[in-house]
């Protein structure tokens, strides 16, 4: 079926469109309604070197003589902050919500992004709260075990933080036209299928009609019945008559 074979199906059957259309955006509409919605914040977390190294020729602390130092650093700590014993811990102190700890790769500096997201606002400023500690206590920790002088200690600066969850609707809006766009793919095929049956059965008003069968008149002699123009027939022989009756009385 052509595109324009299709768009005169639409026009010819609005009266199954429409309500197609209605049934559709009401299913698009209710998956999105129930569809439970998600809240995120994030924080942007900026590792500074010490300022008491700032003109030394040799920095004191281990972890800025790794590669690109601040990056890797940043790196590690992340590791640390997501791995399953830090989670099950913080769960435990109330951050139940899902958290991911990534460099900000957009930027060419030791960026880390704290990015938490939960069904219940409350969850997520909790959760946001307790990784932000979590990562600066593994950061102290780590360079104290390293035995780093305090003064070439790597401190943590917070760049942004979101003043509150914002809710997340991603996820409900593309269920939602997916939903509506199956539902409708599929009423409109339905709408095809009825019409292209109503077009079968329909009756033609060119259809031929079948000859009815001649019925014998006892007034006509049935030999005139196979006989084009029987009353002309006979006219014509009378006539033929007369005039043979009029040539013999002439002569």
């Amino acid at each position: 079926m052509s595109l324009r074979d299709s768009w005169a199906t639409l026009v010819r059957r609005w009266y199954l469109v429409f309500p197609a259309l209605l049934v559709a955006g009401m299913l698009a509409v209710g998956v999105y309604s129930v569809t439970p919605k998600k809240y995120e914040s994030q924080a942007k977390l900026l590792l500074l070197p010490p300022a008491a190294t700032a003109g030394v020729d040799g920095p004191g602390n281990p972890y800025l003589n790794l590669t690109q130092g601040l990056g890797m650093t940043a790196d590690v700590i992340a590791v640390g902050v997501t791995n399953d014993a830090t989670v099950t811990r913080l769960a435990s102190l109330g951050g139940t919500g899902a958290y991911k700890v990534a460099a900000d790769v957009d930027v060419n500096a030791p960026v880390l992004i704290i990015t938490v997201d939960s069904r219940r606002p409350e969850v997520v400023s909790r959760t946001l709260r307790l990784v932000d500690g979590e990562l600066r206590s593994q950061l102290n920790a780590a360079q104290r075990a390293a035995g780093a002088p305090s003064k070439t200690w790597i401190s943590v600066s917070t760049l942004m933080q979101s003043p509150k969850p914002s809710p997340v609707r991603k996820t409900p809006i593309q269920l939602g036209i997916i939903t509506g766009a199956g539902s409708l793919i599929v009423l409109f095929a339905m709408v095809f299928l009825i019409d292209r049956r109503y077009m079968r059965v329909r009756p033609s008003s060119s259809a031929y009609t079948p000859a009815q069968p001649l019925v014998s008149d006892p007034g006509v002699d049935d030999d005139d019945l196979l006989t084009p123009y029987p009353h002309r027939h006979a006219a014509s022989s009378d006539q033929s008559a007369d005039e043979k009756s009029v040539a013999r009385v002439r002569s």
